[in-house]
């Protein structure tokens, strides 16, 4: 009795860890603030595991990865190629750090899901 009682409470908690895991997959609307200069627009990311792929307006050459809640992508825009390194948030949103590699620039940004 104890040690199906036990397989039992296993079960349910295994079950409970793998349906909380975050996913990002989805539309995003993303807003960049860097050194002054605010920009908007959107991704469409696609999640496998770890893997991130889709892509945002306007850029190229997109790959990503999500690790627990951190998340990371990089797209190749019309002028600089940006490198964004986040956390998803326990409300929904993504937040974190972009760097404009070709300058050396860092800034902030925050992406929020589409509903």
């Amino acid at each position: 009795m104890y040690t199906r009682t036990v397989a039992a409470l296993f079960c349910m908690l295994s079950t409970a860890a793998v349906a909380q895991a975050p996913s990002v997959t989805g539309q995003w609307n993303v807003h960049l603030s860097v050194a002054g200069n605010d920009r908007d627009f959107s991704c469409k990311f696609a999640q496998d595991d770890k893997k991130l792929t889709g892509g945002c307006s306007d850029m190229t050459d997109f790959s990503g990865s999500v690790d627990g809640s951190n998340v990371t992508w990089q797209a190749k825009g019309q002028e600089a190629s940006l490198k964004f390194t986040g956390k998803l948030n326990t409300d929904g949103t993504i937040t974190g750090t972009v760097n404009v590699i070709e300058y050396s620039i860092d800034g902030d940004f925050k992406a929020t899901p589409v509903k």
